[in-house]
């Protein structure tokens, strides 16, 4: 998406430029308009591009100080500082036809490059299905045979994670939805070894839940728009459950034979019976075992979504939407009153953050519940009932998803640029440590019962010991 903002930005600045050039000797009003027009696309697109240019702080801080500087130079332009602008032309024309083509190195060679010798040197990591670990892979060979098994850890885009009923064991999911690769897999490892114990074909597995009470699992296959359900002992599936829109997040309320499953781009929120497996309904509003619509303003405006949480003692879903264009920071949903709320964010944090939020933890006892913002690079600690904000603590732009430890209130989050697990103590509000798990982290999972975190980054499926913290 940002590369494409990027491009957009520079095609903009470059038209204006020449469209300035043009008006030069009209009117002092249509001079003063294209100025004006130039000085709101460069705050514009600072603010959509200020997190791409710290993302290239960390990484060729060269890039950041170019695509400043150039955003710098355009805006003297627009107020006329001609001597300023012909002194820096260079830098200007750097950014408008190097960041595009740095941010797409960015994206293909930085955010997926082999950091495994970083990954292996840390022995509180197990690979599971790793690029840094080949013999992990012997169960993909087997399964596809007509696969070199270089090419399938090439092509592996490690995705989701999820528990298996039976100790010791988890589901695994790759996939790109928007793409097909040779092999993307549902498959089940065992965490003592990593090895591959069966797969599946599927197509972009997002999430997954697995019932303990009737041993079956549900895996959201976003890239189909299907649900699949199988046997956790088997693995046959036993049925396929056609989604309206692309599957993405589930959520299991504790004590609860329900499962929330979350849509997107025409978000709503579904109520799936963990007896029956089959869908309540795909809902519109709340009521009884009715979904939940998202509207990010109005009744006609609906967005994405991003991630669910579920409070224990209020009984209330919180949903964060995504809304580049709109202040929602969340919808409030009681499962007990039937009514719904929305809490909306100042102007100036709505445009530091962008309006996307993504991981998303309630603490009950604490009575706070912290929102990952990726654009800003803060994890947001609020008041869970009137949601003002307590306290933020900074991660860096890339922050991701976050899982929770509630007995130790330790928060852990992925980082998607830098490759670090954070983890931080909620109660004395800091980062107590961090973790080198690689780039393109995409989803993490505290499991209380061994006190571990699992979690995919570039280098595969990983299972990071985080009990000395």
């Amino acid at each position: 998406m940002f590369f494409y903002l990027i491009v957009f930005f520079s095609a903009g600045f470059v038209a204006l430029d020449m469209l300035h050039r043009r008006v030069r000797t009209r009117s002092a009003a249509l001079r003063a308009g294209v100025s004006a027009l130039k000085i709101a696309c460069g705050i514009l697109g600072f603010c959509y591009l200020r997190p791409v240019l710290q993302g290239f702080a960390s990484t060729n801080p060269w890039l950041a100080l170019a695509g400043a500087s150039g955003i710098a130079v355009l805006v003297a332009n627009a107020h006329g500082y001609r001597p300023a602008a012909r002194a820096f032309l260079a830098v200007r024309w750097l950014f408008i036809i190097g960041l595009p083509v740095s941010s797409l190195w960015f994206v293909v060679f930085y955010n997926t490059r082999d950091d495994c010798a970083r990954v292996m040197s840390d022995a509180r990591i197990r690979p599971l299905l790793s690029t840094c670990a080949p013999h992990t892979v012997n169960g993909l060979q087997r399964r596809f045979p007509d696969q070199d098994w270089k090419t399938v850890l090439r092509n592996l885009q490690p995705r989701s994670v999820f528990l298996s009923t039976k100790p010791g064991f988890a589901y695994i999911g790759t996939g790109n939805e928007e793409q097909h690769e040779p092999v993307q897999i549902l498959g089940l490892v065992d965490r003592r070894d990593g090895r591959l114990a069966r797969a599946q074909s599927a197509p972009a597995v997002f999430r997954g839940y697995c019932d303990p009470a009737t041993q079956k699992c549900t895996a959201a296959i976003s890239g189909s728009s299907e649900l699949y359900v199988f046997d956790d002992a088997t693995g046959k599936r036993e049925k396929t459950i056609k989604f309206p829109v692309r599957p993405r997040f589930m959520l299991h309320p504790p004590d609860s034979r329900i499962l929330y499953v979350g849509g997107d781009r025409d978000p709503i929120v579904s109520v799936f019976d963990l007896d029956s497996f089959s869908v309540i309904s795909h809902g519109r509003g709340l009521a009884g075992h009715r979904g939940v619509a998202l509207k990010c303003l109005g009744d006609d405006q609906d967005q994405g979504m991003t991630f669910m949480a579920f409070n224990t003692k209020t009984r209330e879903l919180n949903i964060t939407p995504e809304c580049p264009i709109y202040n929602t920071l969340l919808l409030r949903t009681s499962l007990d009153t039937r009514t719904s709320e929305h809490f909306n964010l100042g102007f100036f944090n709505h445009l530091w953050s962008m309006g996307y939020f993504l991981g998303m933890e309630i603490d009950p006892d604490l009575n706070e519940i912290y929102i990952a913002s990726p654009l800003s690079g803060s994890v947001y600690i609020y008041d869970y009932q009137t949601l003002q904000l307590k306290h933020s603590i900074r991660v860096g732009v890339g922050l991701r998803e976050t899982t929770y430890d509630p007995r130790r209130k330790l928060l852990f989050a992925g980082q998607y640029v830098n490759g670090y697990l954070y983890v931080i103590d909620m109660r004395a509000r800091a980062i107590r440590g961090r973790i080198f798990i690689g780039k393109r982290n995409r989803q993490i999972l505290f499991d209380p019962d061994t006190d571990r975190v699992l979690t995919t980054s570039a280098n595969g499926f990983l299972d990071v010991d985080v009990s000395g913290f």
